[in-house]
């Protein structure tokens, strides 16, 4: 199981077993938070043992609001992404 939460931690996630594989995206918004992503979605979300709740993080989202970047509204850290324009949302 991997346990991860922002410098806070206050938001906080659990999951299952390590993904498979991870994503260094190099858009301008992915270089400057140096983050490598993964993705849940299907039959994986059962892997997301713990996700934080809605109310810890605030989203930002840019040009076509296609992904919201989710950042802990106490230290600001960068901790999550979500597919904004699904239904329901893909975190």
């Amino acid at each position: 199981m991997i346990r991860a939460a922002c410098h806070c931690e206050a938001v906080r996630f659990e999951i299952a077993e390590p993904p498979e594989w991870v994503l260094d995206c190099n858009c301008t918004l992915c270089r400057r938070y140096g983050a490598l992503w993964t993705y849940f979605d299907g039959p994986d979300q059962a892997k997301l043992l713990m996700t934080p709740s809605p109310d810890v993080t605030e989203a930002y989202t840019w040009l076509d609001g296609d992904i919201a970047f989710h950042r802990c509204r106490t230290c600001g850290c960068v901790t999550h992404m979500v597919a904004a324009k699904e239904d329901p949302p893909v975190i």
